[in-house]
């Protein structure tokens, strides 16, 4: 809920006042006055909060199957994940969009060679970037649907490219807009069919990046603020009615929102003091920002982690180390939830053998897991799917962020 202090249109709240009852749509009336003068009456839509992840069962274990290349290319990679289970990726020419065990080319705009998808809607709509005629290296956002492609186009007066990086059930996209390929020296969007590319502002920095939206409307990401070394970049929320909120961070400088469920939990990651690098994965439940930890013990090297997927049973996925004891750094996924975070690949049974696990990018109601790897046949898009249950992790069987054993270099997961 909104409080004095925060941003709204464009200012900050200074006054505030609620009326009694809600209507039928869960919103509430407020009287607000802006420090810019303004003041008025808008409504807030209401909705429960948790101070903390909810406590629902891990998996014991997952099946990995992996998910090959189109014909004719040499690697693939995963992007997203829906609740039917499609999943949304690209290899180093052309993006796809898998059902089942069948990966559909998802071709690019017209006149371009190359493309690239995402993120996945419930529709199986997907969305992207893509070379277009004559672009050369340029790329647009892009929109797959119904057969159809679609150039969501630029912002005004920021730069000649953009790319496509959530999509929610209404077809609305968010994503990026700049003056080159892979800067984040650009400016945040959210796009839809009717009102076409807007441009969402920032947290008074200049520059943001618009990451992900959920069916209600409500985007992260990242933004610059006005003040501090850097200057320093802050996760934000933003709502049509309400604006971008600044989320703060965990402590010190720099946080980034990646990724928001439908109860609005955001997941991301953030810097955790003032006087180094380290960053943890966190989770923000509308409250508070909750740093999940790491796996990579005390070292300065290995106690890293970076959340890029929650679901809506608030179970967080992303990409942390094994503890360092010299030598090479192993980078590992992981899954949090009971208040653990688990090393997702000592989860996984004899199917994953002969895979090497990186990040977790995104994961789904029913618990699938999209995770990109390195595996017999080379650089590969992989989905870990929960086996049937018959047993959950526990604090004592897989290796978990707080007490429990390093089980980095075993097979298997819990009993």
């Amino acid at each position: 809920m909104i409080v004095v202090g925060d941003s709204l249109f464009g200012s900050k709240v200074s006054n505030l006042g609620f009326f009694r009852g809600l209507n039928d749509w869960n919103e509430i009336a407020f009287y607000y006055a802006l420090e810019d003068g303004r003041s008025g009456i808008a409504k807030a839509k209401l909705r429960p909060r948790v101070t903390a992840p909810q406590r629902s069962p891990i998996p014991a274990s997952y099946h990995l199957t992996e998910i090959p290349p189109l014909p004719g290319q040499q690697i693939s990679k995963v992007a997203a994940i829906n609740q039917k289970g499609q999943i949304a990726g690209y290899t180093e020419r052309s993006a796809f969009r898998r059902t089942g065990d069948v990966s559909q080319p998802l071709n690019p705009l017209p006149g371009g060679e190359i493309s690239r998808a995402f993120a996945i809607n419930n529709k199986g709509q997907v969305a992207g970037d893509s070379q277009y005629t004559n672009s050369g290296d340029i790329r647009h956002a892009t929109l797959w649907s119904g057969g159809t492609v679609k150039d969501l186009g630029t912002l005004p007066n920021w730069g000649n490219y953009s790319r496509a990086r959530g999509i929610n059930l209404a077809g609305q996209v968010v994503g990026t807009s700049g003056f080159d390929k892979d800067t984040t020296s650009t400016h945040a969007f959210i796009w839809g069919p009717v009102k076409g590319m807007r441009d969402i502002g920032t947290l008074g920095g200049g520059y943001a990046q618009a990451l992900a939206i959920n069916d209600s409307g409500e985007v992260t990401g990242n933004s610059q603020v006005p003040t501090g070394v850097g200057p320093p970049t802050h996760a934000f929320t933003w709502t049509t009615g309400g604006g971008m909120r600044d989320l703060g961070t965990i402590a010190g400088d720099n946080s980034f929102g990646t990724a928001i469920n439908a109860k609005g939990i955001v997941v991301g990651y953030s810097s955790i003091n003032n006087f180094d690098n380290r960053e943890h994965a966190f989770l923000y439940d509308g409250v508070k920002m909750h740093d999940l930890g790491s796996l990579g013990g005390t070292s300065f090297y290995s106690d890293r982690s970076f959340a890029f997927g929650v679901n809506n049973s608030n179970h967080v996925v992303g990409g942390t180390y094994r503890k360092y004891n010299g030598g090479a750094l192993y980078g590992i996924p992981f899954i949090y939830g009971n208040g653990k975070m688990w090393n997702l690949q000592s989860l996984v049974d004899d199917s994953g053998g002969g895979y090497s696990l990186g990040a977790a990018l995104a994961i789904n109601d029913t618990g699938k897991i999209v995770v990109q790897a390195d595996g017999p046949n080379g650089v590969r898009a992989v989905l870990l799917t929960p086996n049937p249950a018959v047993a959950t992790a526990t604090s004592t069987e897989s290796e978990a962020a707080t007490d429990a054993p390093d089980r980095s270099n075993t097979d298997g997961g819990a009993e």
